[in-house]
């Protein structure tokens, strides 16, 4: 498990690479169900907001978003950002 947190975090870090950070960013690698562990992990931590960037879709795809992303900004106690990734 250890492993697949550790592959999960360079991974994030890779997504971060190249863009200025304005403010302070946590990379973590979690496992388990996307939606809930993210939720959950957001409010072990009291953060401030959760930053999501749902994939391209259909016209219907894109009013309900994806299903992680959906859940995220049904569930979580803190502000939910959304951003596309252009």
């Amino acid at each position: 498990m250890d492993e697949m947190r550790a592959i999960a975090r360079e991974f994030g870090l890779k997504m971060l690479d190249g863009r200025p950070a304005t403010v302070e960013v946590e990379v973590v690698g979690l496992i388990g169900n996307p939606a809930d562990t993210i939720v959950r992990y957001a409010a072990e931590q009291e953060a401030r907001y959760i930053v999501v960037s749902p994939k391209r879709q259909s016209q219907t795809g894109k009013i309900l978003f994806g299903s992680v992303a959906q859940s995220i900004l049904l569930n979580a106690d803190c502000p939910v950002v959304s951003f596309t990734n252009v």
